[in-house]
Protein backbone atom coordinates (compact mmCIF):
# COMPACT_ATOMS: atom_id res chain seq x y z
CA UNK A 1 0.00 0.00 0.00
CA UNK A 2 1.15 3.84 -0.53
CA UNK A 3 2.58 5.65 1.87
CA UNK A 4 -1.09 8.47 2.14
CA UNK A 5 0.51 10.48 5.06
CA UNK A 6 -1.73 14.01 4.71
CA UNK A 7 0.49 17.41 4.47
CA UNK A 8 -1.58 20.79 3.72
CA UNK A 9 0.57 22.83 1.16
CA UNK A 10 -1.15 25.95 0.72
CA UNK A 11 -4.40 27.29 1.44
CA UNK A 12 -5.67 30.06 -0.47
CA UNK A 13 -9.09 32.27 0.27
CA UNK A 14 -11.28 33.05 -2.98
CA UNK A 15 -14.43 34.28 -4.59
CA UNK A 16 -16.12 31.96 -6.74
CA UNK A 17 -19.04 32.64 -9.62
CA UNK A 18 -22.01 30.23 -9.52
CA UNK A 19 -22.62 30.22 -14.09
CA UNK A 20 -26.65 31.03 -14.29
CA UNK A 21 -27.51 32.74 -11.15
CA UNK A 22 -24.30 35.02 -10.93
CA UNK A 23 -24.54 34.83 -7.26
CA UNK A 24 -20.71 34.60 -5.28
CA UNK A 25 -19.20 32.31 -2.22
CA UNK A 26 -16.32 32.98 -0.64
CA UNK A 27 -14.44 30.32 -0.17
CA UNK A 28 -11.34 28.70 1.24
CA UNK A 29 -9.21 26.43 -0.88
CA UNK A 30 -6.77 24.02 0.73
CA UNK A 31 -4.27 22.30 -1.38
CA UNK A 32 -2.69 19.24 0.48
CA UNK A 33 -0.91 15.69 -0.60
CA UNK A 34 -1.33 12.55 0.82
CA UNK A 35 2.51 10.86 0.65
CA UNK A 36 3.23 11.14 -3.03
CA UNK A 37 0.31 11.77 -4.50
CA UNK A 38 -1.24 14.87 -5.43
CA UNK A 39 -1.93 17.56 -5.12
CA UNK A 40 -5.03 17.52 -4.51
CA UNK A 41 -7.86 20.28 -3.73
CA UNK A 42 -10.57 20.34 -0.83
CA UNK A 43 -12.55 23.73 -1.02
CA UNK A 44 -14.27 25.35 1.89
CA UNK A 45 -17.28 27.65 2.33
CA UNK A 46 -16.75 31.01 4.29
CA UNK A 47 -16.54 29.77 8.07
CA UNK A 48 -16.47 26.48 7.60
CA UNK A 49 -12.98 25.49 7.72
CA UNK A 50 -11.52 23.81 10.87
CA UNK A 51 -8.70 21.42 11.49
CA UNK A 52 -11.34 18.67 11.70
CA UNK A 53 -13.10 19.29 8.43
CA UNK A 54 -9.44 19.26 6.79
CA UNK A 55 -8.19 16.17 8.32
CA UNK A 56 -11.45 14.99 7.38
CA UNK A 57 -11.77 15.81 3.69
CA UNK A 58 -8.20 14.49 3.39
CA UNK A 59 -9.06 11.26 5.37
CA UNK A 60 -12.18 10.68 2.55
CA UNK A 61 -9.35 11.18 -0.31
CA UNK A 62 -7.37 8.63 1.03
CA UNK A 63 -10.11 6.11 1.36
CA UNK A 64 -11.05 6.67 -2.21
CA UNK A 65 -7.53 6.07 -3.17
CA UNK A 66 -7.19 2.69 -1.07
CA UNK A 67 -10.68 1.82 -2.93
CA UNK A 68 -9.16 1.90 -6.58
CA UNK A 69 -5.84 0.35 -5.66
Amino acid sequence: MDDLTPKVIGATDTTTYTPGSGATRKITRVTYMLGALGPFVAEFPDGTLTDAAIRDAMAEKARALQLHT
